[in-house]
């Protein structure tokens, strides 16, 4: 069960590519939580997530192939930069 304090990955794609984000459980919804993103880029570092979407990042600690996807997590950040305009 994941609650307030875990750390968690978010794999998933975005524009074409694959992405991972890993951060800190900071608030707990029932069925969605907002993690702090531990590479954000900006003081916007708060992204909600649905629990079915996230793991623990325990679980990923035996299985290294989710970050060989994240190799390539700088994209997701330029590709927001782009949808957002650059902010």
């Amino acid at each position: 069960m994941i609650k307030v304090g875990d750390i968690v990955i978010y794999q998933g794609e975005n524009w074409g590519h694959l992405v991972s984000v890993i951060g800190k459980v900071v608030e707990d919804h029932g069925n969605t939580i907002v993690i702090q993103d531990r590479d954000a880029e900006t003081d916007d570092d708060r992204l909600e997530f649905k629990k079915s979407e996230v793991k623990l990042l325990e679980d990923e600690k035996n299985d290294p192939a989710p970050f060989q996807d994240a190799r390539d997590h700088h994209l997701i950040r330029q590709n927001l930069k782009k949808m957002t305009g650059g902010k």
